[in-house]
């Protein structure tokens, strides 16, 4: 028996936790698994006893997330704070990217005197910084081959594994509605960096559109930006063509993901996302920017076609073509089935048990 901590925020609405008990359901029965629950708002104490808790195991699977472990910085970094008493071997799916530790003058024009103060603070730290903060895990999981790369600058490279973001079952199948030929859908939380606004240019242009923002904000930044985010469908003069949902049951997703037209993405960054691989399970076709992450599913089979993030001019014409084409969008979808077959949660359970022994 193999006793794995898993550490994860483990909330409700959380797709890391998510991922984490989707991935547990996989692993063989000789797994003993004890569940360690993280928040970014606990206290310190609460940290060492989550440390403590690990401790107890034979091996730790660690699931990061900037906005769980932050600030992680010199002085506050409470991903080292955790990782280091630790004893036992840890492995870490990496859902997003650490951020690594620069000085600002190399970038910052101007070059404000907060920012000085700054670099001035943290000088000693710059030359092993980041390769200290890889140093404290056994093993490391990327979604992407350019962050598996990025790892592999500070630790050896059999020390790194590059997996497919892997696919959840799914009953529901995609049945577009012919009433609605061009309805599009972006499901997950409403977070900044996933570039609705981008999009609201494009559908402000095309007045047959329909758009369904199928989630909510998840935390008090995500409820700012998604204010201005409808003050901006305001002054566009759209409100009557963008639904924004608020947060949605796992069924209620499922049947509007099915549904649509089309699955679009407008992505400013991500290391792998649990709401294309959503949709990819229903095989549902997809639009996304060109994303490292979501190339990589891509060239792996899935049915994503690619809109440019440095040319955002072409996506009407990308999209248009797509949307009024209906032997394309079979194809993609046919395409997300097959893909969500070969790269399951069950085949990462094989993958990540034969690592873990």
């Amino acid at each position: 028996m193999i006793r794995l901590a898993v550490v994860a925020p483990l909330g409700n609405r959380c797709g890391i936790a998510d991922y984490a008990r989707l991935l547990a359901e996989t692993l063989p029965a000789d797994f003993d698994i004890q569940w360690i629950d993280l928040s970014a708002s606990i206290w310190a104490d609460r940290w060492r006893a989550a440390t403590r808790c690990a401790n107890k195991a034979d091996l730790v699977h660690l699931h990061y997330e900037t906005n769980l472990f932050a600030p992680v910085k010199p002085y506050r970094n409470r991903f080292t704070a955790f990782l280091k008493p630790l004893r036992v071997p840890v492995v870490v799916t990496l859902h997003d990217q650490p951020p690594e530790l620069a000085p600002r003058w190399r970038t910052e024009r101007p070059y404000p005197l907060r920012d000085l103060l700054r670099d001035l603070a943290y000088l000693p730290f710059f030359r092993h910084w980041d390769a200290q903060q890889y140093a404290h895990a056994s093993h490391w999981i990327a979604h992407t081959e350019e962050l598996a790369h990025r790892v592999a600058r500070y630790v050896a490279p059999e020390r790194v594994t590059f997996v497919q973001m892997p696919v959840p079952k799914s009953s529901v199948r995609w049945t577009p509605d012919a009433a609605v030929p061009y309805s599009l859908i972006t499901p997950g939380f409403i977070k900044a960096h996933k570039g609705y606004e981008d999009l609201l240019e494009v559908l402000a242009e095309r007045p047959s559109w329909q758009w369904m923002i199928a989630g909510g904000p998840q935390n008090d930044a995500d409820e700012e930006y998604c204010t201005e985010l409808k003050r901006q469908i305001g002054r566009l003069n759209v409100q009557n063509r963008v639904t924004i949902t608020g947060y949605l049951s796992r069924d209620a997703m499922e049947q509007n993901l099915a549904k649509a037209t089309l699955a679009v993405f407008p992505f400013r960054r991500t290391a792998g996302s649990s709401s294309v691989a959503w949709a990819v399970a229903l095989g549902t076709p997809v639009a996304a920017t060109a994303l490292p992450a979501l190339c990589s599913m891509r060239q792996a089979g899935a049915g994503i076609e690619t809109l440019s993030p440095d040319d955002k001019a072409t996506w009407a014409e990308t999209l248009d073509n797509l949307l009024d084409d209906p032997d394309r969008l079979l194809s993609l979808s046919e395409k997300n089935i097959e893909y969500a077959g070969a790269w399951s949660y069950a085949h990462l359970g094989s993958q990540m048990a034969s690592l873990f022994q």
